[in-house]
């Protein structure tokens, strides 16, 4: 966790350690969207190519319900994806 203080207060991030699992998922390079997910919107195993190595899927998912406890915000995606294990 990095800290970092300006005038306005304490800031406290997790960036280093969500590069740390993009990364490890290979997908280091991707660009970020702000963009919130559907609620609306199902998810099928079919929908698109499939993450193969289950041990790495699943341990990028660890990592991601980690994160849960700094950024509850992504708590509805990242258990939609843990379903597809």
């Amino acid at each position: 966790m990095e800290a970092r203080r300006d005038k306005s207060g304490l800031y406290l991030t997790r960036s280093a350690y969500v590069k740390q699992l993009l990364k490890k998922g290979g997908m280091a390079t991707a660009k970020p969207i702000d963009s919130p997910f559907s609620v609306g919107k199902s998810f099928y195993a079919d929908g698109g190519p499939l993450f193969h190595e289950t041990a790495l899927y699943r341990s990028l998912l660890g990592g991601l319900q980690y994160l849960i406890n700094t950024r509850p915000s992504i708590s509805f995606i990242v258990n939609k994806l843990s379903q597809f294990q």
